[in-house]
C-alpha cells in the first residue's frame, strides 16, 4: 500500500460527442464581432453597401447573410472548352479509281 494514498487517475479523454458539444468560443467571438460590425454599418447607413466596391448589396443576399460586408457575385463562367479533336477520316477512294481497286482497268 502506498502511504501517500492512491495516485490520481489520469483524465479521461473527452469522447468525440463531448468534444463536439463543447462551444467553439473562437467561432462564437467571430460571429459576435460580425454582428457588432453589421450594427455599426446600420447606424452609419452603409449596411447595404459593399465595403470594397461601393456597390449595393442586394436584399436577398443580406437576408441570406445579415452580416455580409461584400456582395457575392455569381461564379465566373467556366472557360470555353476546346472542341474534341476531329478524328482522322478514312481516305476516300479517288472518284476516277475503279471499284475493284485495279488501276487502269475499265470495265
Amino acid at each position: 500500500m502506498d502511504p501517500d494514498g492512491p495516485e490520481p487517475a489520469e483524465p479521461v479523454p473527452a469522447s468525440r460527442a463531448e468534444a463536439e458539444a463543447e462551444p467553439d468560443l473562437e467561432r462564437i467571438a467571430g460571429d459576435l464581432a460580425d454582428v457588432e460590425r453589421a450594427l455599426e454599418r446600420l447606424e452609419d447607413t452603409t449596411y447595404w453597401t459593399d465595403e470594397v466596391t461601393g456597390e449595393a448589396i442586394p436584399d436577398h443576399e443580406l437576408a441570406d447573410d445579415p452580416t455580409a460586408r461584400r456582395r457575392s457575385f455569381p461564379a465566373a463562367p467556366a472557360p470555353a472548352s476546346t472542341p474534341p479533336p476531329i478524328p482522322p477520316t478514312v481516305a476516300d477512294p479517288s472518284p476516277s479509281a475503279p471499284a475493284d481497286g485495279q488501276p487502269g482497268a475499265d470495265r
